[in-house]
């Protein structure tokens, strides 16, 4: 199974976001 880099990309974009979404929450709470 071939690992397409565009497909990887995306995933590491909504990895940094999901962190920093996470932390802002835990800020707020």
């Amino acid at each position: 199974m071939a690992i397409d880099p565009r497909a990887i990309l995306p995933t590491k974009i909504n990895l940094i976001n999901l962190r920093r979404s996470y932390s802002t929450i835990r800020r707020i709470r």
